[in-house]
């Protein structure tokens, strides 16, 4: 699907997953286990930001990232 140019999201969906498989949900639980009250989220997700949001944390960041996939004549 890479090939289609088809993002993580659609690729999840056209395959029967949700769109969203990577939960920031976990590791949310995880840092703030360890006393991490503030964070930074490396994600072009507004819905894990908002998923840590419900956890307590204070979202400091969102840095978007951007995928370009190389084509063939590239490789």
């Amino acid at each position: 699907m890479e090939e289609e140019g088809v993002d993580r999201v659609e690729g999840n969906e056209r395959v029967g997953f949700g769109g969203d498989v990577g939960e920031f949900r976990i590791g949310g639980e995880m840092v703030k286990e360890i006393g991490v009250k503030k964070v930074k989220v490396v994600s072009k997700n507004g819905r894990k930001v908002w998923s840590l949001w419900d956890l307590g944390l204070e979202v400091r960041e969102r840095v978007g990232i951007e995928v370009r996939f190389k084509s063939e004549k590239e490789k």
